[in-house]
């Protein structure tokens, strides 16, 4: 019973919180991709993060997670956008061998977006 109401409730939270605005007009105003590094021993990692004109941005690393039975790549990021009420939603997630999850979501207390067209 507990698993329906969280699935109704994230259901819920993403069909309210889409992204909106100019997403035809939308330029990429940071992007920092491939970032990795190995060392001596094989392991090693990546990040990369990307922010628009319309308020959608990302973050994400990602590396091996040896101290389990087998490499595992673990990932971890966040994301953000404007919704359609004019507030900055954040997802915060991981994935790994157990699949993707949601870690947190939150509504973000800002000053509306100014580079949103309102229709």
């Amino acid at each position: 019973m507990m698993k329906l109401l969280i699935i109704v409730a994230v259901l819920l939270f993403g069909c309210q919180a889409r992204p909106y605005g100019d997403e035809k007009n939308a330029k990429i105003l940071q992007n920092d991709m491939n970032h990795y590094r190995i060392n001596d021993f094989g392991q090693g990692f990546y990040s990369n993060s990307f922010r628009t004109s319309n308020g959608i941005t990302k973050k994400e690393f990602g590396s091996v997670d040896f101290n389990v039975d087998h490499p595992v790549l673990v990932v971890r990021g966040i994301y953000s956008y404007i919704g359609t009420d004019g507030k900055k939603y954040e997802v915060t997630y991981v994935a790994d061998e157990k699949g993707f999850r949601i870690s947190k979501m939150a509504i973000i207390k800002t000053e509306p977006h100014k580079n949103i067209k309102r229709y």
